[in-house]
């Protein structure tokens, strides 16, 4: 409880939805996130969870998410739709603010309620394992930081590409000293 209440976002990983102490963790995150007033994030994590669970991942959305974070194939898996903009339009009226990513093509994030297209950054992909934990984190950090989500997706969309350009799934360097160049380009 204490760590949520100096928290502005609490980001529930749907890893965690998979088991049922982590579904009670989540639950139990949530509602505390919301008591203290703090954001509700989550990351839809993979297909099969949003497949297996989706009872689950439905209840999480019931009690109050803020931003979603998922790819292209996570969002059409749990929205029933064949194409990623469809699957915006259904989730946009489920979270107020999300962030799909699209592989090398980028991400698509809501700014005000309006959906923007964030470019990728074309590198040579080695191993994608952790490229949505590096977009997510990326683009936290811009949001806790007082970057639009646009900036934000630029940034989680930068460390996405360096973690797929090397083996494993975390990135080698502390990025937050090239912010302002990584926006610029």
């Amino acid at each position: 409880p204490e760590i949520v209440s100096d928290s502005d976002i609490v980001y529930i990983e749907g890893y965690l939805l998979s088991s049922d102490s982590g579904f009670e963790a989540s639950l139990k995150a949530q509602e505390l996130a919301k008591e203290r007033g703090a954001k509700v994030a989550v990351t839809l994590s993979d297909v099969f969870i949003v497949n297996a669970f989706k009872e689950r991942v439905d209840e999480i959305f019931r009690n109050g998410v803020d931003l979603l974070f998922g790819n292209e194939a996570e969002a059409m898996a749990y929205t029933d739709r064949s194409d990623v903009s469809g699957a915006c339009l259904v989730i946009g009226k489920v979270v107020a603010d999300f962030a799909i990513t699209l592989g090398g093509e980028g991400a698509l994030v809501t700014d005000g309620g309006n959906v923007k297209t964030v470019d990728g950054f074309p590198v040579e992909v080695v191993d994608t394992n952790g490229a949505g934990d590096g977009f997510a984190g990326a683009f936290l950090y811009g949001m806790t930081n007082g970057y639009s989500a646009v900036e934000s997706g630029k940034l989680g969309c930068y460390a996405g590409s360096q973690v797929v350009s090397k083996f494993g799934p975390r990135l080698e360097q502390d990025l937050s000293d090239k912010v302002g160049e990584i926006l610029a380009s």
